[in-house]
């Protein structure tokens, strides 16, 4: 399924005796497209957890409830 109004709408607009501007942009786009560096490593090359999980805090491990809550939501046991 396509939206062509998104496809139409992506050029700048054709109005005849309005004299074209150099750099067109509509605003909502952002121009500072840089990524953040984060925590030092490449993506690729940033160490994985034994659950495959990120770069985990100290704080972050072990149990995160109180431990009435299941320990799995994707099978509903508790």
């Amino acid at each position: 399924m396509s939206n062509i109004d998104a496809f139409a709408n992506s050029f700048p607009p054709n109005m005849p005796g309005v004299p074209p501007v150099d750099d067109f942009t509509d605003g909502t786009f952002p121009t500072d497209t840089s990524q953040p560096e984060t925590q030092g490593d490449e993506p690729l090359e940033a160490e994985l957890g034994e659950d495959g999980q990120g770069d985990l805090a100290p704080e972050d491990e072990g149990l995160q409830h109180s431990g009435d809550a299941p320990s799995d939501l994707r099978d509903g046991t508790e």
